[in-house]
């Protein structure tokens, strides 16, 4: 089983074609873990490139980090929309409790030759950036 990841991406891209090569001659799962969006003056644009990076790229997940949270809730909920794979942050939790735009944890099914299926759940995980 592999799993590749990416972080901090910070809206850097180009990485397309080398991750496609990469996961065809070695499949596996590919999640990015979280700062992929360029940061806080984004916000003041409707679409992040990266997002678009990120689904041609074939991603089966992402973290939430905190890049991704440097705008208001609803501009949040409205770049959570627009990408295709799933998001995954497991220790966040709402004041407000509205409902969040990514699940506690992923689970993904991996069958290996003709082997009995793996499970493997993914969690994402934020530290407190401020008390």
């Amino acid at each position: 089983m592999r799993v590749y990841h990416t972080s901090d991406l910070h809206d850097r891209r180009g990485f397309v074609a080398p991750l496609r090569r990469l996961r065809e001659e070695l499949p596996g799962l590919l999640f990015d873990c979280g700062d992929s969006l360029r940061g806080s003056q984004t916000v003041y644009f409707r679409n992040e490139p990266i997002v678009d990076e990120l689904a041609a790229a074939g991603y089966d997940g992402q973290a939430i980090g905190n890049r991704e949270f440097h705008y208001l809730f609803g501009a949040m909920q409205a770049r959570a929309s627009r990408v295709r794979h799933r998001l995954v942050c497991s220790n966040l939790l709402d004041t407000k409790h509205r409902p969040l735009p990514f699940a506690r944890s992923l689970r993904f099914e991996h069958r290996r030759d003709a082997g009995a299926p793996l499970e493997i759940q993914v969690l994402g995980l934020l530290v407190m950036q401020y008390p």
